[in-house]
């Protein structure tokens, strides 16, 4: 089971996309961010570290939105690596005043790899240089993704792990017999971060046979 966020009053909660057990907030609206701030990218202790600026937050001010926009732009100034954003006009007058009188200390965020299924440990495939600079593009800057995958023969391996923190690296099922050679295209997958829903369009290359 997942542990989230609770972006209301800052406990962790069980279901990135569930109501809170502790406050009964629900999730965020927006599937995206309630996975982003979930054991999926981040360790629990992380967790916990933005769990407390949200309840220093609360304690600023009772105003649903204003207290979200609040912690947005806590992340965005001192996390930017996780999102960044625009605080609407109407809004900034109050919040800038909450981020003044909390303890705004940054905190190093523990990443955290996706588990794949609950078996045995993940295998590494290195993704081909040639793949991995096209699909760079589509990127935008995040470096882990989930990703389908299509082999020489067709065969689509789906929801594959892409990290690209360093050496663009695939984590499959340990079973599965797939090598770096045999990949021939990779798209983004539904479930993946920036995609919910819909898989991506498949990213190909002309590789010598």
């Amino acid at each position: 089971m997942t542990t989230a966020l609770c972006f209301h009053c800052g406990a962790t909660k069980f279901g990135a996309l569930c109501p809170c057990g502790t406050c009964g907030g629900p999730a965020s609206g927006d599937s995206d961010l309630d996975i982003a701030f979930s054991d999926h990218y981040m360790s629990v202790g992380s967790l916990k570290k933005f769990g407390k600026i949200i309840r220093q937050i609360a304690r600023q001010t009772d105003d649903d939105e204003v207290r979200m926009w609040s912690f947005l732009n806590y992340v965005s100034i001192y996390h930017s690596s996780i999102l960044t954003v625009d605080t609407p006009p109407e809004l900034v007058r109050l919040v800038e005043p909450i981020l003044q009188n909390i303890d705004l200390r940054a905190f190093e965020v523990v990443n955290k790899r996706p588990r794949l299924d609950e078996g045995p440990p993940p295998k590494a495939v290195v993704l081909p240089r040639s793949l991995s600079k096209a699909y760079s593009k589509q990127l935008n800057g995040v470096s882990v993704d989930f990703v389908d995958v299509k082999d020489r023969q067709g065969r689509v391996i789906r929801k594959c792990f892409l990290d690209a923190s360093e050496k663009p690296t695939l984590y499959v099922p340990v079973d599965c017999d797939l090598t770096s050679k045999d990949i021939v295209a990779i798209r983004q997958a539904g479930g993946c971060l920036w995609g919910w829903l819909f898989s991506g369009e498949w990213t190909t290359v002309k590789r010598d046979q």
